[in-house]
């Protein structure tokens, strides 16, 4: 590839597109999409002006000069200033009209062209959008073929990430059965990037939370969590997480059998999936607490405690945050200091990332609800660190270290403690700052 193009055989390529016969326009077409899998290549190719007349092409070409055109459009679009330069030249509209009513391989190859578009670059994919391009989409995330499908599902998943229209958009038009139907019953990549799709409608949407559950989708998603490949463990795991933030959701997710399996995944499973089944069983904990009994019941606190211990950053925050929220339990407050948490969380407390400390003051307030932990916490170093909290953490920071301080100054060592550390004073600006705050 590289050697062609300092032979100067791209510029020569692009001319035949631009103006070549109709066989050289196709096999230049051809291979401005082979060389394209070259990032320099394809810098090249767009710097020679190649863009311009292949989305040309993909309006008015022949059939197979169209799915040629299609496909190098979508490996051109793996570049950040390509995706760009085909949107302006108009050839979004181009591809979703093939999408709509092109051959099976031009449908193929124009949903992986809105695909790379779409990929970062939330202007792309609100003008996918706006060029009627999800009904197609949903359409061969329903019918297609089982490549059609799999690329279907991917290009929703991109077009519903970070815009919350298009997620409206996609549900409207029947997107969500469609993806839980390939959840169920699609192909290896076909379920994975389906739940992925999932993920993405059911971030900041709760309308779409009700309606993933509402069309079973959970009980496939558990399937996944459990007995799937690892990124379908992962991808799966993730979207349960997000729609655990509807309290219904949390309950079905449990009735179906979820929390098992995620506790394996903390227990055993990769980094990612620990870190992903982490953040899900916290969701499932918040505002529940048969779950909460039910995640101590299958091991769930070893592990986590595990985590907030040795694990990788994001780890630690999601453990802490996790253990945080089955620490609403008073048998559970017991377990998780038993299990050896309280020392670790201190250590975050102290010298851990902002995120690490937020959730980790946060665990140690609600352990704190507990006698001996008030006792433990204390003499593991937890009150100079949430001193200094208080004294110049973030305002969340703040407010969460007066509460925990609050709470272990139940205990009349730990009163003379917080005295010594010279933690009235902060604790006392915090409070009343709190306090002018609600009643504003």
């Amino acid at each position: 590839h590289l050697a062609i193009e300092r032979e100067g055989s791209i510029s020569l390529l692009v001319a035949l597109v631009s103006a070549g016969t109709d066989g050289q326009k196709q096999q230049a077409a051809y291979a401005l999409g082979k060389l394209a899998v070259n990032e320099s290549n394809r810098v090249t190719i767009a710097r020679e002006g190649g863009i311009p007349p292949l989305v040309a092409l993909v309006r008015a070409g022949t059939n197979e000069q169209k799915k040629q055109v299609a496909h190098a459009l979508g490996n051109l679009s793996a570049n950040e200033s390509n995706r760009v330069a085909i949107a302006r030249e108009g050839g979004i509209s181009s591809l979703v009209a093939l999408m709509k009513a092109g051959m099976d391989e031009q449908k193929r190859w124009a949903a992986f062209a809105l695909t790379q578009l779409a990929r970062n670059n939330d202007a792309n994919g609100v003008a996918i959008t706006r060029e009627e391009g999800v009904s197609p989409l949903v359409t061969l995330v329903r019918t297609g073929t089982d490549w059609q499908k799999q690329v279907a599902a991917y290009t929703i998943g991109q077009l519903a990430a970070n815009n919350d229209a298009n997620r409206v958009a996609i549900a409207r038009e029947g997107g969500i059965p469609a993806l839980v139907a390939l959840v169920r019953a699609g192909t290896v990549e076909q379920k994975r990037w389906a739940a992925y799709a999932l993920t993405q409608l059911a971030r900041n949407n709760d309308a779409n939370r009700v309606a993933i559950a509402r069309e079973g989708g959970i009980l496939p998603l558990v399937a996944l969590v459990r007995a799937g490949t690892d990124e379908q463990k992962q991808q799966a795991a993730l979207t349960l997480g997000i729609l655990a933030r509807i309290d219904a959701n949390r309950v079905t997710i449990a009735r179906d059998g979820g929390i098992p399996p995620l506790v394996v995944l903390v227990r055993a499973g990769t980094d990612w999936q620990k870190q992903v089944a982490a953040y899900t069983i916290g969701q499932l904990a918040a505002n529940n607490d048969a779950n909460r009994v039910a995640i101590a019941r299958e091991g769930g606190i070893p592990p986590l405690v595990a985590l907030v211990r040795a694990g990788t950053d994001q780890q630690k925050e999601d453990g802490a945050c996790s253990l945080g929220k089955l620490a609403d339990n008073e048998a559970n407050r017991e377990a998780i200091a038993r299990d050896g948490a309280i020392p670790p969380l201190v250590a975050l407390v102290r010298t851990g990332t902002d995120e690490q400390k937020l959730w980790a003051v946060y665990a140690l307030g609600k352990l704190a609800e507990n006698k001996a932990n008030r006792v433990a916490i204390a003499r593991d170093g937890g009150i100079s660190p949430l001193v200094a909290l208080v004294r110049a953490g973030t305002d969340e920071q703040k407010r969460w270290a007066a509460h925990a301080l609050g709470i272990l100054a139940i205990n009349e060592s730990n009163r003379v403690t917080i005295a010594r550390e010279e933690g009235v004073s902060p604790l006392v600006a915090v409070v009343t700052t709190r306090t002018k705050e609600l009643a504003a």
